[in-house]
């Protein structure tokens, strides 16, 4: 299918990563075929810094750890969207 810039509106993709798409393909006279996957990866990237991303398990499972000292364990986890934007500034 043809996306459409209304369809993608409706879709919630971001006017920013319509616009980062267009700046990434660029200008041609020839005929070319781009990969759908680009545009995921713009929405993505304007995404990023903006929207939090967590996980969660629906049907969690109990485990007993037999072997674990209190000491090593950890309270603070960090959301993903901060630890991915910490990796990008190494």
């Amino acid at each position: 299918r043809m996306p459409t810039l209304g369809g993608m509106r409706r879709k919630g993709v971001p006017a920013a990563a319509v616009r980062l798409f267009c700046e990434r393909v660029g200008i041609s006279k020839a005929d070319s075929v781009i990969d759908a996957r680009l545009l995921d990866d713009c929405v993505r990237a304007v995404l990023e810094p903006v929207v939090p991303r967590y996980f969660a398990v629906l049907d969690p499972v109990r485990v007993t750890l037999s072997d674990f000292d209190e000491d090593d364990a950890f309270d603070d986890v960090p959301s993903l969207s901060s630890a991915s934007s910490a990796n990008k500034n190494r």
